[in-house]
């Protein structure tokens, strides 16, 4: 938990972007072991986790953003298909 507060709280642009990029470069040697789609995945899960650790409050807004965009794509999407089936 000291090492999370830590870069939390340092301005350094440059500690978090270390810290993001070591998050993703674990994640890919978590991933190592299975295929190149697995080291894709882990790798990304790593640098998101390190950037919402490292961004909370931008980040929380990103998610926020992105579920209320594609919620109103599904959402129109299927009304579109049951006025396509209603004729």
């Amino acid at each position: 938990m000291s090492v999370y507060r830590r870069i939390e709280a340092d301005p350094v642009i440059l500690a978090r972007g270390g810290f993001i990029t070591v998050c993703g470069l674990g994640g890919i040697v978590l991933g190592s072991k299975g295929g190149v789609l697995r080291q894709i995945a882990y790798g990304s899960l790593g640098g998101g986790i390190g950037t919402v650790m490292c961004y909370p409050t931008c980040s929380l807004k990103t998610i926020i953003y992105a579920w209320d965009a594609s919620t109103s794509k599904l959402l129109e999407t299927t009304e579109r298909v049951k006025r396509k089936f209603k004729e």
